[in-house]
């Protein structure tokens, strides 16, 4: 499960750090949130018992909706370690809904799928012979796709350490099959490719 990270709210990040070989009141700790289109960096402090508290501050404006990788790094004299890595997930702490209960207009609410026309080639032996599918959503692009990364032994880790290279070829393959909210169909795919 991802690690949450609020828009409208701050939060403190608290973990216990242990130093061998290093003092203390020389280590310094922060927590790194990498998404796509930014990186954000806050800084903490260590007590003497190893107690570390980083407050993460509100990221209105700056990071709204945003899945990404969070890393605790901590620097111990001239030696950097990154000893906790997991996904976060931005949100709102706060909704509102509204319910119309007296109104002359009953209008019905529809929900709009983004439908994507896609041609596919179904016999090989015919390759001119084509067919139209009708899609709803990306979940039938993207078992093909984590084949492909399959055959390349591509993992998780990997995908994520190369992440500046890879993430933007994968947005592109949604783009092109016309999905506009890339970013969650990446976070899709990054799930699936995690349960892997």
């Amino acid at each position: 499960m991802s690690y949450i990270v609020y828009t409208d709210k701050p939060k403190l990040f608290e973990c216990n750090v242990k130093l061998e070989g290093a003092k203390i009141k020389d280590t310094v700790a922060r927590l790194v949130l990498e998404s796509f289109d930014y990186n954000v960096m806050f800084y903490g402090v260590i007590n003497e018992q190893g107690d570390c508290s980083i407050p993460i501050k509100k990221l209105k404006n700056l990071m709204e909706n945003t899945t990404g990788i969070m890393k605790l790094e901590v620097i111990a004299e001239d030696t950097y370690f990154t000893p906790w890595t997991d996904e976060f997930e931005l949100k709102t702490s706060k909704t509102v809904q509204v319910e119309i209960k007296n109104s002359d207009n009953k209008s019905k609410i529809v929900e709009n799928k983004k439908v994507v026309s896609v041609t596919t080639n179904l016999n090989t032996s015919q390759p001119n012979k084509q067919t139209n599918k009708q899609v709803t959503s990306s979940d039938d692009y993207v078992q093909p796709l984590l084949e492909q990364f399959k055959k390349l032994n591509a993992t998780y880790d990997s995908i994520l350490e190369n992440r500046k290279t890879v993430f933007p070829i994968i947005i592109n393959y949604f783009k092109q099959l016309g999905f506009t909210d890339t970013k969650t169909e990446l976070t899709k795919f990054l799930k699936l490719l995690k349960q892997k």
